[in-house]
């Protein structure tokens, strides 16, 4: 009968399905042979890739679902992204059809499958197609614990999957938690029974596995998915059927609320991603408010949509306007608008307009807006459900960005510190990527938005990959072996007549530096000139130099008089100022002085010492920034630039290390926190660094391969029983 068959039909994949089966049912209804064997030898899935793409039935239904997609991309407007799941997408038969169809920039495609072996074998595969990711997903569970966000997708794809579950109703409202209202669902399913899908798929346990109000088959017919799907929430549902086949197209209907609307206050970007996510929560039948900020000349024109706004970024009081009525959630994405940091090419990294680039100005529109906006949040009683701070490319997350938004990256300290200080606000900071559609970018951040409270996290980086969520973990041992130093090369410590400064100074003096520079604010004391004095006793020649590291034409005057037989080879930016306060009562006025040393000086430090040789450059940050500091915004937002902006360096190749030191004894800036701690007035868990330890750690520190450390002396149990609040970033402690 076989060869009958194939002489009539060719060797088809439905025949060589059929006769691997039927030599072997007898075996398969003995239960002494399994039919995934039959079904896919040895693993072997080219008969179902050719049965999913080749045979008539197939093209006719891949073509139409093609159609559909390529319909949908038309009508995308300029610039608009299209974000597409296939669930169940085994050998990616419906994929192979739909990949060239995408526009490239435009387009984000979630292939996912219940087995690990068809992901890894899709990504090898579609390995051309950058847009496409790779998840696995069991729809029969809920999606939300298995990563997925909620209204995450505009299109959902599923072909001859969905009839393959226990329970269609739920699958179906699982899928409708994947998809955005309005947004579509595309089955291909099988409409007919045939015999010689019953002898081949129809042997494994799972056709026969439904336990819902199916019937003697687990296919349904045409009016039976129309059925399904109009009581499961969708609706406009179209069936085209043809030869015991259909492609079924049917559109989400408005998700039911557990209440009323959410009312949302955004502080929307001129880039675009703020319309975008106000378009689309409005959608879901959510209202927004949208505000902008009023503009320098020469910025994009503000839109001239209904309910929204510009704010005089500096106006206290007109932040208390905005909270009435009060929101239920506050969004901030102005830091979006902060320029990124230029990549050279040759030349001085200078601003726009020729001149040093000024960071402190730069941060000015993320920092002192959110400021701003928490004093407004508490002074006017408003609790949200949720603050999300909102940057972009200002964190290193995925390994592969050049983290060009690290200036936005302060905005990550500052949270911290409203965690400690205003944890009824429930900050969550989020960082998306550099590159990518608006529109894309903002339905991955609606998703995550959307995101239950119980399951939200503090800290979380998007990327086209995924999401990536911040945990502290503990460092290895860091290496042993020395950092070897050039007799004939000069080292610059800016901060150097500070007390950690000469601690080190001293310490590259005891290693055989014989050239070093200290660069100072002020005239050394006589304590100070005491160890130069020692410094000197060892063999070095030190140079005091009186200067602002933030000086741009200072700081290129006083590299270019370094002797060129004792060439720079290792930078340290130990320098630091704190003007401690509680948010409510810190200023612009009062984060300017702690910011600019720290960003302008590590920025003029980095651009003037481009095209040079260097062993190090090390930045001094602080554990304010790795863990957050009550009274400390201003500082925790100046060190968070300093640890984002070594893996900038790293990414060009260029040596950087940030160290998030706790407080010193004796020593240094901290040495009245350190105090405090001895008191007992300190953080609860958090001991302090004695300056030989200190000094060890740098030495061990400066040959290991991290960007960043930390190097705090923690009871962790005291510390984490002190949190007001539960947080995952320190899950692994």
């Amino acid at each position: 009968l076989l060869a009958l068959l194939r002489a009539e039909y060719g060797d088809t994949p439905e025949l060589r399905l059929l006769a691997r089966c039927g030599l072997k049912l007898a075996a398969v209804l003995r239960g002494t042979q399994d039919p995934l064997d039959l079904l896919f030898p040895g693993g072997e899935t080219s008969d179902a890739t050719r049965l999913y793409t080749e045979t008539p039935g197939a093209q006719l239904m891949n073509g139409l679902v093609q159609a559909a997609v390529q319909d949908a991309c038309k009508e995308l407007p300029a610039g608009r992204g299209l974000r597409i799941l296939e669930v169940g997408a085994g050998t990616g038969g419906t994929t192979a059809g739909l990949l060239p169809l995408l526009p490239v920039r435009q387009s984000d495609y979630l292939f996912t499958d219940i087995g690990a072996s068809f992901l890894h074998k899709a990504a090898e595969r579609f390995a051309s197609y950058p847009f496409v990711r790779y998840q696995p997903l069991d729809i029969e569970q809920e999606p939300a614990a298995q990563g997925f966000q909620p209204y995450q997708a505009d299109l959902v794809v599923a072909a001859n999957v969905l009839h393959a579950t226990r329970d269609l109703g739920q699958t179906l409202a699982h899928v409708r938690q994947l998809l955005q209202p309005g947004g579509q669902l595309l089955l291909i399913e099988a409409t007919e029974r045939r015999r010689w899908v019953d002898l081949t798929f129809g042997l494994t346990d799972g056709w026969w596995r439904y336990a819902d109000e199916r019937q003697g088959h687990p296919l349904l017919s045409a009016e039976g998915w129309r059925q399904q799907l109009s009581a499961h929430g969708f609706v406009d549902v179209a069936v085209l059927e043809q030869a015991g086949q259909a492609v079924i197209v049917a559109k989400a209907g408005p998700h039911a609320s557990s209440g009323q609307a959410c009312h949302w206050l955004i502080l929307a970007d001129r880039q675009g991603v703020g319309a975008a996510l106000a378009s689309q929560l409005r959608q879901q039948g959510d209202t927004v408010q949208v505000v902008y900020r009023a503009g320098a000349e020469g910025e994009m024109a503000l839109p001239t949509a209904e309910q929204v706004i510009s704010l005089q970024p500096d106006a206290a009081q007109e932040y208390l306007q905005l909270l009435q009525p009060a929101p239920d959630r506050v969004v901030h994405l102005w830091s979006l608008d902060t320029p990124a940091i230029p990549v050279p090419a040759g030349s001085p990294l200078l601003g726009r307009d020729g001149k040093p680039l000024d960071l402190v100005a730069a941060a000015e529109t993320g920092y002192a807006s959110a400021l701003l906006l928490v004093q407004a949040l508490f002074k006017a009683e408003v609790r949200p459900a949720s603050l999300w701070l909102v940057t972009r490319d200002a964190q290193p997350a995925g390994g592969r960005n050049l983290v060009q938004g690290a200036i936005q990256s302060g905005l990550w300290g500052i949270g911290k510190v409203i965690e400690l200080e205003h944890p009824e606000l429930n900050p969550v900071c989020i960082d998306l990527p550099q590159d990518g559609d608006v529109e894309l970018q903002a339905g991955w951040l609606r998703a995550v938005l959307a995101a239950p409270s119980a399951l939200r996290e503090q800290q979380i980086a998007l990327r086209p990959e995924g999401q990536y969520l911040a945990r502290l973990q503990r460092s290895q041992q860091p290496s042993a072996q020395p950092q070897p130093l050039d007799v004939d090369g000069t080292y610059l410590i800016t901060g150097g007549l500070g007390g950690v400064g000469l601690a080190v100074a001293r310490w590259l003096a005891e290693q055989g530096a014989r050239h070093l520079l200290l660069l100072g604010r002020s005239r050394p004391r006589a304590e100070a000139q005491a160890q130069v004095e020692q410094m000197t006793a060892l063999g070095a020649t030190v140079t005091v130099v009186q200067g602002n590291v933030a000086d741009w034409e200072g700081m290129r005057a006083l590299l270019a008089q370094i002797d060129p037989a004792h060439p720079l080879r290792g930078v340290i930016h130990s320098v630091g100022v704190l003007d401690d306060a509680a948010l409510q009562q810190q200023s612009w006025s009062r984060f300017t002085p702690v910011l600019t040393p720290k960003l302008q000086g590590a920025w003029n430090l980095h651009a003037l010492t481009q095209g040079l040789d260097l062993d190090f450059f090390v930045l001094f940050s602080s554990a304010a920034s790795l863990l957050g500091s009550s009274g400390q915004a201003n500082h925790a937002a100046a060190n968070a630039f300093l640890d984002a902006f070594v893996h900038h360096r790293r990414q060009q190749g260029l040596p950087a290390l940030s160290i998030n030191w706790g407080a010193w004894s004796e020593i240094g800036a901290a040495a009245e926190i350190a105090r405090k701690i001895q008191a007992g007035q300190g953080r609860a868990g958090m001991g302090i660094i004695a300056p030989a330890a200190g000094i060890a750690a740098f030495a061990a520190l400066l040959t290991q391969p991290q960007a960043q450390i930390g190097v705090v002396p923690i009871h962790w149990p005291q510390f984490l029983a002190g949190q007001e609040t539960e947080q995952t970033y320190f899950a692994e402690f």
